[in-house]
């Protein structure tokens, strides 16, 4: 599977807050951040469930389900 990269800015804080955690379950941080990711963002599969979440509307295209996403 090809990977991307994702480049975010965020505080010191946070940072040393992520790598600590990541380093006391033993995962690079790459890892780590995308476990976290992987549990939180929604699969394409989920399409029912955000459909139930907005009866009545009617999906056209990605670019909508993409923006519904963003929206909760």
């Amino acid at each position: 599977m090809k990977r991307l990269r994702l480049v975010i800015d965020i505080s010191p804080e946070l940072r040393r807050r992520i790598m600590r955690a990541a380093e006391q379950k033993d995962l690079s941080v790459n890892e780590y951040v995308g476990r976290i990711l992987e549990e939180v963002i929604p699969r394409e599969s989920n399409l029912l469930e955000v459909m139930r979440a907005h009866p009545g509307e009617v999906f056209d295209s990605v670019e909508t389900l993409h923006q519904i996403r963003e929206e909760r």
